[in-house]
């Protein structure tokens, strides 16, 4: 007997929220909140097979973004995907019942042209969400070489994050932007010597020069 499985799932819409509060003329802070409900019904073809109705927090996401003085600012993204799902349980990503921390950083700005980057972040292969984090609702939402639809050749640990420092500027008001990062790499038995891991973009802006 081939047992068959029907799967039925609804989305709901994603909620947004936030508030950002001034301190004084320096000092600021930005709270942000986006969540999805997800419910799906799997149906088990077999007949001793049982089914399965699941309802779960499909995505839930806190950001705190904030500037102490004008050269320090800091960003944090707390997140937790699939929270619930029957099954599932990756707590140092943020899965089934884990709270990850996606993304956790420091800038010190020295200057426009000379800034410090220090945390977990994006690996800087494209210019996106250098300075943010994604809150996308579908990694068909995201370039592949962001992570998208995984592009796990890119990014092998850490949903496409990396631990490690990154030295960034736009200097020539704007006309170029440069990103250098040094991080942990692959941490598994792909990179027996812990080696690690070196990337960099330079962008020349034309037409649209770039600042923050």
């Amino acid at each position: 007997m081939i047992g068959l499985a029907i799967c039925a799932c609804w989305t709901a819409s994603a909620a947004r929220a936030g508030v950002e509060f001034e301190i004084d003329d320096n000092a600021k802070l930005e709270i942000g909140f986006w969540g999805q409900g997800w419910y799906q019904f799997v149906e088990n073809g077999k007949s001793n097979g049982s089914n399965l109705n699941d309802f779960m927090a499909r995505r839930v996401y806190l950001s705190l973004k904030g500037q102490v003085t004008p050269y320090f600012e800091f960003f944090t993204h707390i997140a937790s995907d699939r929270l619930g799902q029957e099954g599932l349980n990756n707590s140092s990503l943020g899965l089934g019942s884990g709270v990850a921390f996606r993304d956790f950083w420091i800038t010190i700005k020295l200057d426009e042209a000379f800034k410090i980057q220090a945390g977990r972040m994006y690996v800087p292969l494209t210019r996106s969400f250098g300075t943010t984090s994604t809150k996308t609702l579908l990694t068909t939402d995201l370039p592949f070489l962001q992570g998208g639809v995984r592009g796990n050749i890119f990014y092998a640990s850490k949903v496409g994050r990396d631990d490690g420092v990154t030295i960034w500027g736009n200097p020539f008001d704007g006309l170029i932007q440069y990103r250098f990062m040094v991080s942990e790499g692959v941490e598994n038995d792909n990179n027996p010597d812990d080696k690690l891991r070196f990337v960099g973009r330079v962008a020349l802006n034309l037409l649209d020069p770039e600042k923050g």
